[in-house]
């Protein structure tokens, strides 16, 4: 019966254990709302300004 016993109180630790950690688990606040800031394009025109003037050193 001792063993039954040692048994059961092992069960019922390790069943309140699950249960703390899924409460914590629960609380947890999941952050979906990803912030990305929009990164400014070239167009064409600038970049062939930029690229003549300094890998071609072109005065424009």
């Amino acid at each position: 019966m001792a063993i039954l016993k040692n048994r059961n109180e092992r069960e019922i630790e390790l069943a309140s254990k699950i249960n703390v950690y899924q409460d914590k688990i629960s609380n947890l606040k999941i952050n979906n709302n990803k912030t990305t800031e929009k990164k400014v394009l070239l167009t064409d025109v600038v970049a062939d300004g930029y690229l003549l003037q300094t890998v071609f050193n072109v005065e424009l």
